[in-house]
């Protein structure tokens, strides 16, 4: 896709977990659309995936992002590893979903 960019992040056993997502420009600024973040499940739970986010946020703002959104899984887990690297709810935007039968 264009404006796709991700990142892979590794550790001495190998890749541990990844980054993907897309730069989206609106009318006076440039967003970056994180579609998935992904830690192997046992190395959840040692900073990975945090450091992973940060890094993410440092050089999609270096790229030209104004900022960065994404869609969670409403859960405590995600609220609370979203929350502590200071991820809030949109209070003006509802995801809206038509699904189909099959």
């Amino acid at each position: 896709m264009d404006g796709g960019w991700g990142l892979l992040l590794e550790d001495g056993e190998g890749p541990a977990g990844f980054v993907m997502g897309y730069f989206k420009q609106y009318d006076d600024l440039m967003s970056f659309i994180l579609e998935e973040i992904v830690i192997g499940r046992t190395r959840q739970g040692k900073g990975l995936g945090s450091a992973l986010l940060a890094e993410t946020e440092k050089r999609v703002r270096e790229l030209g992002a104004a900022g960065i959104e994404l869609s969670s899984v409403n859960d405590e887990m995600h609220a609370h590893f979203y929350g502590k690297a200071g991820y809030r709810d949109a209070k003006n935007f509802v995801q809206k979903v038509k699904w189909f039968n099959a």
